[in-house]
Order: structure tokens, then sequence, then C-alpha cells
């Protein structure tokens, strides 16, 4: 009998920080190389430019992130008490 255990471990960025900042680019490069793995999620919290701006870096500069697919909740989902 043959037991196969797979580990799989999803990476979700969670915002994105602000564009331009090559430091900030070069060191999540630099880590998701070194653990060889990929971003396949990115959630932004709220629709701030701190939060949102490095979107469109990491989306093009990151090599494992081949699309970007972004979804907007309204704040009346978040509310129990609306539905």
């Amino acid at each position: 009998m043959l037991l196969c255990c797979v580990v799989c471990v999803r990476r979700i960025l969670v915002d994105t920080g602000e564009s331009q900042n090559a430091e900030y680019i070069s060191n999540l490069a630099k880590v998701l190389k070194e653990q060889q793995t990929s971003i396949q999620e990115m959630i932004v919290t709220h629709w701030h430019w701190d939060h949102v701006g490095g979107v469109t870096d990491i989306c093009s500069q990151i090599d494992n992130c081949k699309f970007c697919f972004i979804l907007k909740f309204f704040s009346h989902f978040l509310v129990p008490n609306f539905l």
C-alpha cells in the first residue's frame, strides 16, 4: 500500500503597500525565490493608496504572478444584519 501525503501551502499577500517601492518588491521577490513559492492570492483590506498602490508593481515584476484578478467586496456584505 502506497500512502501519499501532499502539503499545500497557500501564499496570500495581504495589502500590497505603496507603488514604486523597489526595495519592497526586491525583498518580496527574494523571499519567494528562497522559499521556492509564489503568491497565489492578494487580499486588499481597503482602497487606500498605501494598501493598493503596489498591486500593479507586484503583478508586473514578480516572476510567478501570471495574472491579477481583483474582486471588490462592498462593505454591506460584511454587516450580518444587512442581509
